[in-house]
């Protein structure tokens, strides 16, 4: 992939948040490697954008990225307290971002 400086960060970026996903969320019967699922995911994201260029043309990938980081934020927030007899903490930017 012929990447600018920035859109390798928004990818270095978004790979880390995917990998924070998937610790939190993974259960004990997850077979595949966090750092191995944030790249295939990461890399699998970038091309799913590029490929929706041809439609949107206004979509960068930096900005894309930077919307999915926040969806992936708002994710994590959910899974913080696994305790269900207490109320999840989840905020207004969570809920909106579900």
């Amino acid at each position: 992939m012929n990447m600018t400086n920035d859109e390798q960060a928004a990818l270095d970026a978004l790979s880390k948040a995917y990998k924070a996903y998937y610790l939190v969320s993974k259960d004990r019967k997850a077979t595949m490697d966090a750092d191995e699922y944030a790249l295939l995911c990461a890399k699998g994201y970038i091309e799913y954008v590029k490929s929706c260029q041809e439609t949107y043309p206004h979509w960068t990938i930096v900005g894309t990225a930077k919307n999915e980081i926040r969806i992936l934020r708002g994710l994590i927030e959910c899974y913080e307290d696994r305790d269900f007899k207490v109320r999840p903490k989840t905020s207004n930017k969570t809920r909106w971002s579900l």
